[in-house]
């Protein structure tokens, strides 16, 4: 999200002052079941997200997640847990989410090619070295 800007380093400090949350080891970001009117963005430390006991996704800096139950409307069919020793997380809501997306097609575009690696992926239909 802060990579078009020019002073990202000020811009994200303004972000977070606005719309972060600092997380410590072992916290739930959400749980299985939650409804989904948020979606994340790291900003620093490391996240991983489960479905029953069974690691889905390891993440760090730079990465989102959350954005299936905020696109489809549904609860969370995951839990997303804090493993670094503290983490800073932007909070995106849905409304925000929406906006960002149809006033930057840059943003838009990324997010679906992205969701298309992870749909790949988890389909076996991924393809090494690509």
């Amino acid at each position: 999200f802060t990579g078009a800007v020019a002073d990202a380093e000020n811009y994200q400090d303004k972000l977070m002052q606005r719309f972060g949350k600092r997380f410590t080891q072992g916290e739930y970001i959400f749980r299985e079941g939650d409804q989904g009117q948020e979606m994340y963005f790291i900003v620093s430390g490391a996240v991983t997200v489960y479905h029953q006991g069974r690691t889905l996704r390891e993440l760090g800096a730079g990465e989102y997640f959350g954005e299936m139950a905020v696109l489809s409307e549904v609860r969370r069919a995951a839990d997303a847990i804090v493993q670094s020793r503290q983490a800073e997380i932007l909070r995106v809501s849905a409304d925000n989410f929406a906006t960002l997306l149809l006033q930057e097609p840059g943003v838009a575009m990324s997010l679906l090619r992205e969701m298309a690696r992870r749909y790949r992926r988890a389909s076996g239909l991924d393809v090494p070295g690509q």
